[in-house]
């Protein structure tokens, strides 16, 4: 039983030792590397990279950050170019150790100046890259924009359009309401048409109650008088309680000087734009009107109905 215990002893000190060996000049490898500049330059290196992957993932879509990196490489290059002219044309010493620092330099220079190109390219093909991608998200806004501003317009346009539309309607309702009237130019026009019948007297009536053509009978008024015609102020004489209505300005043919009547309804039509005819005004059947005494029976009647309804035309 103890030589095979002695064996088995013997068998396990046999792998060990040489697993220890190793691990020991291995050991030895690493400190004697970590003491070096060359470790130290390669892991300064080693992060850097590691360092600029990490910026490269967290700002791959970042046109700005490639721009950056696109003139930091630049400087890298000029740096390497830098160094590869000082050790070229730099005053080394001709012994081994000046030849050796040149050497180091140089070499040196040409991998600062391999590294400061590739990542000079690399960022130059990703600018461009970003920069084609914003031209066509800025290409797809901008038609997006026009679209927009073409139905922003379209729509102005249309509203336009409708607003014309409702500033034509209201005029034609505010002209189907607005009451009649006459502007001193269009009573003086009616005064001078009306010059040749001095004297003449004429009987002015309207309704009791409508208010509309008792202020249009005072300026029909107002114009006869200025042809020196004698008025009969009948405003508010008629009253009306069952039909017929009258409706609009009515010459009575049932006076003497018909000739007077006509010329002052031509006139009222001509000169005043207002809705004029000549037809036989009579009353009873629920209409009366007050006439005032007089021994002699007005030459011609102007009967101011009620305005008359207007149409769409």
């Amino acid at each position: 039983m103890s030589e095979k215990l002695n064996v088995a002893i013997h068998v396990l000190l046999n792998l060990i030792i040489p697993i220890t060996n190793r691990a020991r000049r291995a050991v030895i490898h690493i400190i004697r590397l970590s003491r070096s500049s060359f470790f130290w330059r390669s892991i300064y290196a080693i992060s850097l990279l590691f360092f600029w992957s990490w910026l490269a993932s967290n700002f791959w879509t970042l046109l700005s950050f490639w721009k950056s990196s696109g003139y930091i490489s630049t400087g890298i290059v000029i740096l390497g170019v830098a160094g590869e002219s000082i050790s070229e044309f730099g005053n080394f010493s001709q012994d081994d150790e000046g030849h050796k620092r040149r050497r180091t330099i140089g070499k040196l220079s040409a991998l600062v100046l391999i590294a400061g190109l590739a990542i000079e390219l690399f960022c130059g093909v990703r600018t461009a890259e970003l920069s084609d991608e914003v031209i066509a998200d800025l290409q797809h806004e901008s038609s997006a924009t026009f679209r927009a501003a073409g139905s922003a317009i379209e729509r102005a346009s249309e509203a336009l359009v409708e607003q014309e539309k409702l500033k034509s309607e209201n005029l034609r309702l505010e002209a189907l309401i607005q009451p009649r009237r006459l502007s001193n130019k269009q009573e003086d026009a009616i005064s001078a048409s009306l010059k040749k019948f001095p004297g003449k007297t004429v009987h002015v009536a309207t309704y009791s109650l409508d208010v509309e053509a008792m202020v249009l009978a005072e300026q029909i008024i107002k114009a006869l008088s200025g042809a020196r015609i004698n008025v009969i102020d009948g405003t508010a004489t008629i009253n009306s309680m069952s039909l017929p209505v009258y409706f609009g300005i009515i010459g009575n043919t049932g006076f003497p000087d018909q000739k007077l009547t006509l010329a002052i309804i031509n006139s009222l039509e001509r000169n005043g734009h207002l809705s004029a005819v000549m037809s036989d005004f009579k009353t009873g059947v629920g209409t009366t009107i007050y006439l005032p005494k007089s021994e002699k029976k007005p030459d011609a009647m102007i009967m101011i109905g009620v305005k008359p309804i207007a149409t769409d035309k």
